[in-house]
């Protein structure tokens, strides 16, 4: 065998394996990819809680106007309207954390912001919120003075049943 085969032969033996610095090279290529993936994952995450939350909200104020339509009044609480609606999947919470929906009677003064924030309790109208709003507008900003994860349904008027 000659010297240089021999070298050869030896080096062949030694790269079977990758190097130190190959190893650190593809561990921080994935490092890098982690760090921009895993934000974006959450943001996405967040926001799609959000517009969750808003679509919830919108099931609920039209089981709500059904059952007004139908009895003449607002239900007491979210569990008689999961229990009488027709269709109604049952008890709706927010998507972000679980947690329920605070239904309250009262009157909007304008400045809602989620967990009953700025209602007066003296009113007849009824306030439907998310408790995580503040969370979901950090992902998902509403337009200025717009408040989408509050809905408020007017006190019902005597006359506004057939």
């Amino acid at each position: 065998m000659h010297a240089s085969d021999r070298g050869s032969a030896a080096m062949m033996e030694r790269r079977l394996g990758f190097s130190l610095v190959e190893l650190l090279a593809v561990v921080l290529v994935i490092a890098v990819l982690a760090a921009v993936a895993v934000p974006l994952y959450t943001s996405y995450r967040q926001s799609s809680a959000a517009r969750g939350c808003r679509a919830n909200l919108a099931a609920i104020v039209a089981a709500e106007t059904a059952y007004a339509l139908r009895h003449e009044t607002y239900t007491i609480d979210l569990a008689t309207l999961a229990a009488s609606a027709e269709g109604f999947a049952g008890e709706v919470r927010c998507p972000l954390d679980g947690s329920h929906y605070d239904a309250v009677f009262g009157k909007d003064k304008g400045k809602s912001k989620g967990k009953g924030k700025g209602l007066s309790k003296k009113g007849k109208d009824l306030i439907l919120a998310c408790p995580n709003e503040d969370v979901h507008e950090a992902y998902v900003a509403p337009p200025p003075g717009e408040h989408p994860y509050t809905r408020v349904l007017p006190e019902m008027a005597d006359d506004s049943m057939p």
